[in-house]
């Protein structure tokens, strides 16, 4: 069994995430999981389509997601 180190972003669909909002962040860099985490909230408000409530889903989850993996 292979051991991943980090959560693709692509993950966040299987969260609740919407599929259209996961192609924004990866067309604006993020790439992983923990990318999302680290940025700062105006980074990420700066990406067109991504509001004050869709950011603070995304981060809750990416959180919870990130909290929960087990290296």
């Amino acid at each position: 069994m292979e051991v991943q180190y980090y959560n693709e972003v692509d993950k966040l669909q299987s969260m609740g995430i919407n599929v259209a909002d996961i192609l924004k962040l990866k067309n604006a860099g993020f790439c992983t999981v923990l990318s999302i985490i680290q940025a700062t909230k105006k980074e990420l408000l700066n990406i067109k389509g991504i509001t004050d409530g869709k950011l603070e889903k995304i981060q809750t989850v990416a959180q919870e997601m990130e909290k929960d993996k087990v290296l």
